[in-house]
């Protein structure tokens, strides 16, 4: 009988740390993927435009009539 017990128990200490690591994996996976949106969804960090338009610079200028810059060995374009 005591053999039953510590076997059933063995069985279920095995169990419960089969289950913590599934559950330690998701919430690991979890937040990964939300860290990972998180950081996608923040604003793109870039330097502060000059105080006068004289020191602006042709991609500067383009960027603050709004949409994308694309600079090229050739020219720049928007989008």
């Amino acid at each position: 009988m005591l053999t039953f017990i510590f076997q059933t128990l063995s069985n279920l200490a095995v169990v419960a740390m089969i289950t913590f690591a599934v559950v330690a994996a998701t919430v690991v996976a979890l937040s990964v993927a939300v860290l990972g949106l998180a950081f996608r969804m923040m604003p793109r960090m870039r330097a502060a435009a000059p105080a006068h338009p004289f020191q602006m610079t042709e991609t500067d200028r383009m960027s603050v009539k709004g949409g994308p810059v694309i600079e090229t060995d050739y020219a720049v374009i928007q989008n």
